[in-house]
């Protein structure tokens, strides 16, 4: 067992550490923010040029974006080769932010409130990604999906952990999934998901924006959004931050992911004695 001074002594050196290491994640997250911050500048401005033109069709410049914007693959980035990263992301409508405001609210909620959900990119990605690299049909790749979704699936220890912070409110918003997932391994069935998805593979994205799903968002949120938001796709191909750490180039998404944050880490982590690889 360790002696009293010895647990001191690593307490003292663990406070110095712990020091060292926030001055160093300052400096360095700090570094990357402002650089984060001047790249999605550029994007904002891109988009920006793109809604002048759209504005008058589209009714207003809201979800501004589209896969028009893709730069070529293979550039070079300061003396590196890089390929572009596809963002399939949604910020916050305009109409939510107005309407909250309107009403005299100040923050977004957490919970139960339709003004915090945004128009998902996840499908817009999926239809990207699939458009510049796929080799099979779309209803391919998702079968497997809409298989396990139909005819079940066990329940895993995340997806029990997840369910069991719901407050009550929420278990009854998500009563079918609650309902089945009672323990790891229980079967779980999703018929609305696998109809989904099966609306995608021989729809496409529009099936899915602009049918069942985008219908739905808008019988629940209808001053939230609106029909162009649904229309207008938002994966755009964009050029990602990188950085040096661990001697091999790191790459991430730039704003509004957070992926800055891991590069800032492991420009961190890069300059400090780990030890050994875990």
């Amino acid at each position: 067992m360790l002696t009293d001074t010895e647990i001191q002594t690593a307490r003292e050196d663990l406070a110095v550490l712990r020091r060292d290491l926030d001055a160093v994640a300052r400096r360095e997250v700090a570094a990357y923010l402002a650089h984060a911050r001047v790249q999605q500048a550029g994007v904002v401005l891109q988009r920006a040029r793109r809604a002048e033109v759209d504005d008058d069709d589209a009714g207003g410049p809201q979800g501004v974006g589209d896969p028009a914007l893709a730069r070529p693959l293979g550039r070079a980035d300061r003396g590196h080769e890089r390929a572009d990263v596809l963002a399939a992301q949604r910020g916050a409508q305009r109409a939510i932010a107005r309407a909250r405001r309107d009403h005299g609210r100040r923050a977004m909620p957490l919970r139960h409130d339709i003004a915090a959900v945004t128009v998902p990119g996840c499908v817009d990605g999926w239809v990207a990604l699939h458009a510049r690299f796929g080799s099979l049909p779309l209803s391919a790749l998702v079968a497997p999906a809409i298989d396990l979704a139909e005819n079940g699936f066990a329940a895993s220890p995340l997806l029990i952990g997840a369910l069991s912070r719901l407050d009550d409110a929420g278990r009854a918003n998500l009563h079918e999934l609650a309902s089945q997932a009672t323990r790891v391994g229980a079967r779980v069935t999703r018929p609305g998901v696998a109809r989904t998805l099966r609306a995608i593979a021989d729809g496409g994205r529009e099936a899915f924006y602009e049918g069942e799903f985008g219908e739905g968002l808008q019988r629940l949120g209808p001053t939230m959004f609106s029909a162009a938001d649904l229309a207008r796709s938002c994966a755009d191909w964009v050029t990602p931050l990188a950085t040096e750490a661990f001697g091999v180039r790191l790459h991430t998404i730039g704003p509004n992911s957070q992926g800055y944050l891991t590069l800032g880490g492991a420009r961190v982590a890069d300059t400090v004695d780990l030890g050994p690889p875990d």
